[in-house]
């Protein structure tokens, strides 16, 4: 009987904790088209925070200041939507020499497979499908792009208020805690902001040297619209884990159907696997660091928790958000352990650099 007793005190305690993440994720779900922008905003206010402050320093007004820390958001992605569309619209041009190299490549993959023994019915249904298209198509898919803009743009004035009233939403967050608690607050928003700043700056110029690299690398191994492909790859790594996977994947297949040889295949794995290399043990470290502070178990489950109730949105501001949760976490007694267990506290040390630093200063002394 008391084991009865037992089981059910548990599922009573359960039942509140299944309710909240129900609704948690039902209102994330349901929200998406309002709560995306306005956290996407949330972190790129926090990363503008300390430009904006700079800019005020200088002798700018609050206004002026948020204006121009803003329009440096926009001016990047200018760019990259620049550079996308201009090499999206020389494919368009080329599109019926592309769509006979695209077809061929996929013939010539077929009759491989059809002696092996393998079903080619996919290849079959793209073969025809692709015989269907003409540069419209193409041009469609330019088209379709402008549909985010209006997004994009309310995310430029969500970032823009967040600067200008940062104090105020800063005091706020003092009136509703206790005044003996002052102090622990203002220390947990600077680490929030500081984290903020670390990941998504770092992130931001780690996508400029990665798109970068990329660029480089193809265009001398020859691939055709490489820089498209280059800034593509180099956006995806925003992504923990899995944007560098889909990067290699598209890189790889358009090479395969572009260019259609082994050495452009070879050239592209080649070029990846340097970046990478860079990336995670040069280039992450001194840019980004461990500022999160997250171990990798819980970023994989949050990224794939972010994409399936926000898709793409989801897997690239899950993280930072998990991070400034931990924060939360650690400012809190009862929730000190979950920080705990989500933080990566392992002594190993991963950085190439900071190996060779030791290493050097051992000799050294």
């Amino acid at each position: 009987m008391s084991t009865v007793v037992q089981q059910l005190s548990v599922i009573k305690r359960a039942n509140p904790f299944l309710l909240f993440l129900v609704l948690f994720f039902g209102s994330l779900y349901l929200g998406s088209s309002f709560l995306i922008p306005l956290s996407i905003a949330i972190l790129l206010a926090l990363s503008l925070t300390s430009v904006s402050q700079w800019l005020e320093k200088i002798g700018l007004s609050r206004g002026m200041s948020s204006f121009l820390s803003v329009l440096l958001i926009l001016l990047f992605f200018v760019g990259v939507f620049s550079l996308v569309t201009y090499q999206v619209s020389s494919l368009a041009e080329n599109w019926e020499q592309t769509k006979g190299q695209v077809t061929k490549t996929l013939e010539d993959i077929k009759a491989y497979l059809d002696r092996s023994g393998i079903s080619t019915q996919w290849i079959s249904e793209r073969l025809d499908k692709i015989s269907e298209s003409n540069s419209t198509d193409v041009k469609n898919m330019i088209s379709a792009t402008f549909t985010t803009l209006g997004k994009f743009f309310l995310i430029l004035i969500y970032t823009y208020l967040l600067l200008y009233y940062r104090d105020k939403f800063k005091r706020f967050l003092q009136k509703l805690t206790p005044k003996s608690a002052t102090g622990e607050t203002n220390t947990v928003v600077a680490q929030v902001g500081k984290i903020a700043r670390a990941y998504i700056s770092g992130k931001f110029l780690l996508i400029i040297i990665l798109a970068a690299l990329y660029g480089v690398g193809f265009t001398i191994i020859g691939i055709k619209y490489g820089l498209v492909i280059a800034v593509i790859a180099g956006v995806l790594s925003i992504i923990p884990y899995f944007g560098n996977i889909i990067g290699g994947g598209l890189a790889l297949l358009f090479a395969l159907i572009t260019n259609g040889s082994i050495n452009s295949i070879i050239g592209v794995v080649v070029v990846m696997t340097i970046a990478q290399l860079l990336e995670n043990y040069v280039l992450t470290p001194m840019i980004v660091g461990k500022k999160v502070d997250l171990n990798p178990f819980f970023t994989i489950i949050v990224v794939v928790l972010g994409g399936a109730v926000w898709g793409i949105p989801g897997t690239v501001v899950a993280v930072p958000y998990l991070g400034i949760m931990r924060i939360f976490f650690d400012h809190s007694d009862p929730l000190k352990p979950y920080a705990f267990l989500m933080g990566d506290n392992s002594d190993d040390d991963s950085s190439v650099i900071e190996s060779a630093k030791d290493w050097v200063e051992e000799k050294v002394s």
